[in-house]
């Protein structure tokens, strides 16, 4: 695993900040940014009444996810590319939208739940209307998956966020 120090970026978040979504309340206490070559993620750890740990914050696009249990034969993964499909159960047919490799970690604050890093590949696939899961590779063993749904910036009613003077 290649650590490095946590790189202040323009996100609208930070460990402490508060938010609301559907009225269900959370807090952020922690933070896994995850860096390849295709640019970076965020993985925000949060606690509260929310049926999620994670907030993925990626490009500008926010999902919130959870540890999905089901089983996902590495079989089901050979040949995946972008644009193609990928069925995590019966019915629920996924696309491919991203696929990255090469990865550098930090951390910071207290994570609630853990995240299996670190890991080899990334694939992100989305299911309309807002499905969303992520599945993190390691090596030709062992595949978690982070599976829950989009949501919009201004869905997530946060307060107590960092400042633009405070952006980087």
């Amino acid at each position: 695993m290649v650590e490095m120090p946590m790189v202040e970026d323009l996100s609208p978040m930070k460990v402490g900040s508060v938010g609301r979504f559907r009225g269900e309340h959370f807090r952020i206490t922690g933070r896994v940014r995850v860096e390849s070559d295709r640019g970076y993620r965020n993985f925000w750890s949060i606690k509260g009444d929310l049926a999620y740990q994670w907030i993925a914050q990626c490009f500008g696009n926010y999902a919130l996810l959870s540890e999905w249990k089901g089983d996902l034969p590495m079989s089901d993964l050979r040949g995946l590319r972008p644009s193609g499909k990928l069925r995590l159960k019966e019915g629920d047919a996924y696309h491919v939208e991203m696929l990255s490799s090469r990865f550098r970690y930090a951390f910071e604050g207290v994570l609630m739940h853990e995240l299996r890093v670190p890991y080899d590949v990334e694939v992100e696939v989305g299911r309309p209307p807002d499905g969303k899961a992520l599945l993190l590779i390691e090596g030709a063993k062992r595949v978690s998956v982070l599976s829950g749904i989009t949501v919009d910036h201004a869905d997530l009613r946060l307060e107590n966020i960092p400042s633009v003077a405070q952006w980087t």
